[in-house]
């Protein structure tokens, strides 16, 4: 059972398989794995003992470091020896683990999408990691994953994989002597730019989805953290430098405190956009037969392969500085991808026109091409504004009393600054009026369209037949409203794919839900 660094497909019995190991390099990522949860101790004990003269605690330290890191390499020698794979003609074997070892079977029907990444350090090594999604639909345990598998290997066994399901399933015959080994043909032709380009993110596009992400208050929150630990980063003698009177002064200037939150603001934009562009640059969308391709990443390059047929519902999402300008993002909603990262759900395209939506739809999946940009809408009757409004706005009236509660008791008396937070009770009033405002619901002969708005304008798209649960609910004031919330679901991997529209009129709730019942039409929703 040696290194072989190509895909090779088994003939005969079980026995006669030859199993491959991943790339030596699979010990390296391992090692930097499992060194990870060590980083953050290791930097806060180093600081910690940095500017002190105790020679016995740095020896300890020093030692305790060369443990682990002995422990960690020989780890990744043992998992590495464990993790094999092999091709037979039915299936896919996988054996990793080393007390709780695994042993895993995927036959080749079963497979739905096999997906590469690589992260800058299997770029560097010249290997990818590959994510095999089957069918099942159910717990985490049915995605498979490859690790530092050879860059050309990985191309090449991708496609034997999709082909061999294809075989299976009768949808292709097989090709003569197509066993995996012949030359760089597979490699060839599983090439990253595979399938018809349908859009790509420029840029200057780019550029603007990074500065209008709505992502500035997590990266000044981040900001913000790394201020917390300056004082134990920066060495104490550049703090001893610090002017601090003059500091103290400038510090009861309104204008110098403007400017800083000016920088601040600045800056955490800029972290906005560098970690946007990071995260989508070279996005491009492709279409190979009955697969959509995405791929996209700087450092970490992704590629996800999204079957058209498992798609459930799309969502056109419209941030607040991006809705003026007419662009959304477009996301969706996929079945049975179990274990995914995020649970069934991934992006169509980060940013484009709000009326280049139907254009794109009309391509990669024709069941959800509707006039998403002017669409009639029915409208929520006028008196569910209020409870749009009321409790959002009770609710953050009273968390702003804690907030300058606490200001209070902190600064011995409420500064001018103290108030600022009742700032924030008028902006959620707004955004209740726009929630009202837009949300509506709207549907034809096949597909339902739901738009509401949290932060940014959400409209969903999802066919008739693709909603799987579907119910009204009513509390005790809605009722006495004659107000109900529409609740529908579809299928989203293991969670998500749940949608609400809240505070509809009763006559109107109870006629939607009845035309989505399979039994029924749709012209009674519209009575």
């Amino acid at each position: 059972m040696t290194f072989n660094p190509e895909p090779v497909l088994a003939q005969g019995s079980l026995e006669a398989v030859t199993w491959q190991r991943a790339h030596p390099a699979f010990m390296v990522t391992a090692l930097l794995r499992n060194l990870r949860g060590f980083i953050l101790p290791f930097v806060l004990v180093a600081i910690g003992n940095s500017g002190r003269e105790s020679r016995t605690g740095t020896l300890i330290f020093l030692g305790i470091s060369a443990v682990v890191l002995l422990l960690s390499g020989i780890g990744s020698v043992v998992q590495w020896w464990f993790h094999r794979y092999a091709l037979t003609p039915d299936r896919l074997l996988v054996h990793s683990g080393i007390i709780f070892k695994q042993e895993r079977a995927i036959p080749y029907q079963r497979i739905q999408t096999v997906d590469l990444e690589a992260a800058p350090l299997d770029r560097l090594l010249g290997v990818a990691r590959m994510k095999i999604e089957t069918a099942a639909g159910g717990g985490g345990e049915s995605e498979v994953e490859l690790k530092a598998v050879r860059r050309g290997a990985a191309l090449a066994l991708r496609e034997q994989l999709l082909r061999a399901q294809q075989t299976v399933q009768g949808d292709v015959a097989p090709e003569p002597g197509a066993t995996g080994q012949d030359d760089e043909t597979p490699a060839t032709r599983v090439m990253e730019s595979s399938g018809e380009l349908v859009r790509k993110l420029s840029l200057g596009e780019l550029l603007l989805a990074g500065a209008t992400s709505g992502t500035i208050g997590p990266a000044a929150a981040i900001i913000g953290v790394g201020i917390q630990f300056a004082d134990d980063i920066v060495p104490q003698a550049w703090w001893n430098r610090v002017p601090w009177d003059q500091v103290t002064g400038a510090s009861r200037n309104l204008s110098v405190i403007a400017g800083v939150v000016i920088v601040i603001a600045v800056f955490a934009w800029l972290v906005a956009i560098a970690g946007t562009v990071l995260t989508y640059y070279g996005f491009e969308l492709r279409r190979d037969g009955e697969h959509l391709v995405v791929q996209y990443g700087l450092l970490d390059r992704r590629r996800t392969t999204i079957p058209i047929r498992r798609i459930q519902a799309i969502r056109i999402e419209e941030g607040l500085l991006r809705q003026p300008f007419g662009y959304a993002t477009v996301r969706y909603e996929s079945a049975g991808r179990a274990g995914a990262a995020e649970g069934g759900s991934g992006t169509l395209f980060p940013m484009m026109p709000r009326n280049a939506v139907r254009e794109l739809l009309a391509i990669v999946a024709p069941e959800f091409a509707v006039d998403v940009d002017r669409p009639r809408f029915q409208r929520l009757p006028r008196r569910s504004l209020p409870r749009y409004i009321v409790a959002d706005s009770i609710s953050s009236l009273f968390m702003v009393i804690l907030i300058m509660v606490g200001i209070r008791f902190w600064q011995d008396g409420l500064p001018w600054w103290g108030y600022l937070p009742l700032l924030w009770v008028p902006i959620v009033v707004v955004l209740g009026w726009l929630s009202f405002r837009d949300a509506g619901w709207k549907l034809d002969e096949r597909v339902l369209m739901l738009r509401t708005r949290g932060a940014a304008r959400s409209t969903l798209v999802t066919p008739r037949r693709r909603i799987q649960y579907r119910q009204m609910t009513a509390n005790p004031l809605q009722h006495r409203a004659g107000l109900v919330t529409l609740q529908i679901a579809v299928a989203s991997g293991d969670l998500g794919g749940h949608y609400s529209l809240p505070h509809m009129d009763v006559a109107d709730g109870n006629a939607l839900l009845l035309a989505l019942n399979p039994r029924h039409g749709v012209g009674q929703a519209h009575s």
